[in-house]
Formats: C-alpha cells, structure tokens, sequence
C-alpha cells in the first residue's frame, strides 16, 4: 500500500457512514429537545434576551444563537470524552478510518496536550528520549512532566533562509547506536516553514533499533488528501501521531486529533495521560467541529487540498519573479547545499554533514520534502526584516501573515484560500518591494550578521547539567540575560512564532546563544516561557 492509498479512497461501503457527524448530529438534535437546563454552563445555551440574558447581550449577538445552544456538558446523548461509548466514541471511530489509525481521540487542549500526553504514556523519569533541536516548546513541556531526559539531534539550517531543516539522518542514525535504552523518539512533519523530510525513512530507521516514534504533525494534518504533499505520518508508519485540525483542515482553533498506529504504545497509560492533561469540561462547540471537519475532508478533501496546493503554487511563482528566490522551493532545498549547516555542539561550528556525523547524506534515504502550501519568504534581499515586512503587509496592505521571524514570513494557503486572497498577496509583495531598497540597510545587516554567526549554538546541544523536570522545578534565581553565560537555564526561552526553543530548562546557557538572543529582540523578535517576556533577566538554577 503507498501513502496515498490510505481511508480517503477506501472502498464505498465506509460513503455512508463517513457522510455522517455523529457528534455533531446528536447536538442538534440535543437542542430541538428544547429542555429547559438546570446544568453547566452557565450561560444556559443562551437562554433569555437583552438584559435579561445569562451573557453579556452584545457578545450573544454577535456570536449567535446557535453557536451559544452549542455550548453544552455531558448530558445523556452526548457522551463523555474521558470515557466515550456513544457519538464522541463513533466521530473518533470515523476519524480513525479516515485518517488510516487504529485508535484516534478527539483534543481539546491543542496538539501541545497531545504530545505531552504521549510522552508520559512512553516514558517516566530518568527515560532517554531523542529528540531533534528544532523540536516545539510543547515538546519540552513533555520532557518536565514526565520527567525524561533529552537526548538532543543536531539538524541541519538553511544557508539563506536561516531555518531549521529537521535532523540530519545519519545524526538520528549514530544517536540510534550511542543511546540504545532511549524509549522514544520526536519527530516533527513539517515543521512551521513547511520543511520535513522522507518520514518513512525515518520511521522505519527508528523501529529498527526498537523505538516508539511520535510525530507532531501540527501543521500537516492536510498531508494525507493530494499526491504533490510529503507522506502523512500515519502513512509512514509511526506509532503516534498528533495534528492541529484546525490550522489546515477547518476545524475550529485549540481542537486537534491524536491518532496511534500498530502495537507499540501502552493504550491504558496513554488514556490515562489524556484524563490527566486535558479539561473535565470539554468544549462540545470544539469537539463537533471536529467531527464536522473530518466530514468535509472526506466528502471534499482531496478537491480542496488540491486547489490550496494550486493556489500556493500560483503565488510562489509569482513571488519568485518579484524577488528572485525570495519564497523557498523545493529545488533550494537540495541536501548538498543545506547540509552545510548540520551542527552537533556549542563549538562545532559550520561542517558539512559528513564531517560532524560521519557518513555522506543520501538524497534517497530521508529528503528534503517541502508542504507547497506553506510561502516562506524571505525579504532581506531587499533591506526589511521579516518583523517589519509582517508589519508593512499589516498596516498598508491588509494582509495578515501566519508570523514572521528575523528573515521571513510565512504566509500559509489552506482550503478557505480563493484566488482573489492569492491575488492580494502577490500585490502586497510587489508593494512591499518597491517601498524598500534593493541592498541591505548597514544597521540590519549587521544585526542580520550577529544572528547568522550564531545559529550553530542554537540548533546545537549546549552542555547538559539537569533533567529538565528538575531545573524548572527546584530552586532558582532571576539573573540579567548578559550575565548568564555559564549558568544552567531554569526556562523555556522560544522566540514565538514559531515556537522552537532556543533555551531549554537543564543546559547551560553560552555566550553565543545570548548573543543570539540580544540581536533576535533588536530586530522585535518576541518569546514565550520565560518569566521576563522583555529577556532582560533569565531564570537559572539557584547555585
């Protein structure tokens, strides 16, 4: 079977029941019932008028009716998500057919809660789990609640760009070998610029040396409805998989699916972590929106990714032709030029793969694949950071990107996209590139510099002194960012978007990631995890 012969061509007999939203269909049906409630929320389906109302009057109109009858807790009918046996157990059951899993459960707390939630069903304290640099943060968050120890893979960066390309294969394969008790492995498919590689490669290099593979697959939850996108996780054959629904397959924002495949994983524990992180009082607006989502995708999903992968494709070309190679292709992803940068320590500084794993990079065993619906664009030929680009295409073109960095932004197309919001963006990019000159402005290219020459100690392992449980959990000190070089690090610290950890709680903080972190806040880039959002002061171990 290949990865494109998965649940959305199955054979007609599942037609019937995937048109169906079991979920959803018993709310509605809930609602006609027309009971009066004497339960939770408090709000009461929106019960009464003006101020009259258990809402705020203003917020009720403009939400709606509707959507405030959705908003319910597990009455009789509607099933329980900590221990579904009714609609809730059949949308997933429906997911599950689609997305070609054994078992799937519906998220309310995002992707984040899913990982962490797979993390503490495979590993405990002490547990060594590999883990690429460019994980997300919620990956970290993972490692201090079930308190296993990171075992970090160098990846490779692109030379232009300045993103992060995922683990070097043979970096994964020689941390396979060193650390043969590792219980765990992360993977992310893609990550936020759209970039991953040949998961199936990967995967099955993994389940060789005896691993459970978890793949976050926030941003690919479309991968499984058009040929021209990577492999789907689940397609790839890892054990688990966890995708935001809702930012790229229309379910409604913070609902997400977590699916597992085949036998590796411990059912009982991993339910039993999901009871643990995930609310008591589920949204059932959510929850139906997910059920709903998958219904669409599965009456129109290969028809819609088609036409965003087309509209994406439209706009990169025309972006290339405003700025020549300013939106990454899959041609500039060739491994023999972004290998360049795979790292493996704080000193390793810039070697080609072959020099800091050992072995050649094979284009055929794990490549480069790029999600087409994903526009990273870069606008330092043209003097403006991407912060600023975000800000000009804001206020003058009305043209709200995903997020920008220090070099980019990533505009993302997905199947809401028609070919007039295509258009605008191409204008806005033609707009932005006149406004601005056609060389580097001194100031930013300096600061453009400072960022570049360090890049190594961030997608490299700095030393590790903690487990990172323990750093974020014991005693420590607030201590200025410029006078921390040496200390152990109490904190996530990830610029944000996109999320990738730069400090992670338990690794000694280098001069080279502070000089990273100066430059990347005096170009406006923002953080998420520490205590001082501003990074003036950084929380570390105490003594």
């Amino acid at each position: 079977m290949t990865h494109r012969e998965i649940s959305p061509c199955r054979a007609s007999a599942l037609s019937g029941r995937q048109a169906s939203a079991p979920l959803f269909e018993a709310i509605v049906k809930h609602i006609g019932l027309d009971l009066i409630p004497f339960h939770v929320p408090g709000h009461k389906q929106g019960r009464g008028r003006g101020q009259e109302s258990g809402i705020d009057p203003e917020f009720a109109e403009f939400l709606g009716h509707d959507a405030l009858a959705m908003d319910l807790t597990e009455v009789p009918g509607l099933d329980d998500l900590h221990a579904p046996g009714g609609p809730i157990r059949e949308a997933e059951d429906l997911a599950s057919e689609l997305f070609g899993a054994d078992h799937t459960f519906f998220l309310v707390n995002g992707t984040s809660a899913g990982i962490q939630a797979a993390m503490m069903a495979t590993c405990g304290p002490g547990d060594e789990i590999l883990i690429p640099r460019d994980v997300h943060r919620s990956v970290i968050g993972g490692l201090i609640l079930s308190g296993a120890s990171p075992v970090y893979i160098p990846v490779a960066v692109h030379p232009e760009f300045g993103i992060p390309l995922g683990p070097v294969p043979e970096c994964l394969l020689n941390s396979l070998r060193a650390y043969p008790s590792a219980k765990l492995v992360v993977l992310t498919n893609p990550n936020y610029y759209g970039v991953t590689r040949d998961l199936r490669y990967l995967v099955n290099l993994c389940h060789q040396y005896g691993k459970i593979v978890l793949v976050d697959e926030a941003h690919g939850g479309h991968f499984a409805f058009d040929d021209a996108l990577p492999p789907s996780g689940l397609s790839a054959g890892a054990d688990i998989v966890v995708q935001s629904t809702h930012k790229t397959l229309g379910s409604l924002t913070q609902s997400s699916m977590l699916h597992v495949k085949g036998q590796r994983v411990d059912m009982a524990r991993l339910r039993q972590a999901l009871r643990i992180l995930q609310t008591t009082s589920p949204s059932y607006i959510l929850m139906a929106s997910l059920d709903a989502a998958r219904r669409r995708m599965f009456m129109r999903g290969r028809e819609l990714v088609g036409r965003a992968v087309r509209l994406a494709e439209r706009a990169r070309g025309s972006i290339n032709q405003i700025i020549p190679g300013g939106c990454l292709s899959l041609p500039a992803l060739d491994p023999a030029r972004a290998a360049v940068d795979a790292h493996v320590g704080p000193h390793a500084g810039r070697r080609p793969v072959e020099a800091v794993c050992g072995g050649m990079c094979d284009a055929m065993r794990g490549e480069l694949l790029l999600d087409p619906t994903k526009l990273t664009i870069s606008f330092r030929g043209i003097g403006v950071s991407g912060y600023r680009a975000g800000e000009v295409l804001r206020e003058r073109y009305g043209l709200q990107v995903e997020f920008a960095d220090m070099w980019n932004v990533l505009a993302m197309v997905t199947i809401a996209d028609r070919d007039e919001d295509v258009d605008r963006l191409i204008e806005g990019i033609k707009g932005l590139s006149d406004i601005f000159p056609g060389q580097y402005l001194q100031c930013l290219q300096l600061q453009y510099l400072r960022c570049l020459q360090h890049l190594d100690d961030v997608f490299s392992a700095p030393p590790q002194h903690l487990p990172p449980r323990q750093a974020c959990l014991g005693r420590t000190e607030a201590v200025l960012l410029k006078e921390a070089a040496g200390r152990v690090s109490a904190e996530i610290v990830a610029p944000y978007p996109p999320g990738i950890p730069v400090i992670c709680p338990g690794e000694e903080v280098t001069p080279g990631v502070i000089e990273f972190l100066t430059a990347a806040r005096e170009l406006g880039a923002r953080f998420q995890g520490p205590e001082d959002p501003d990074l003036t002061f950084l929380r570390v171990v105490d003594g």
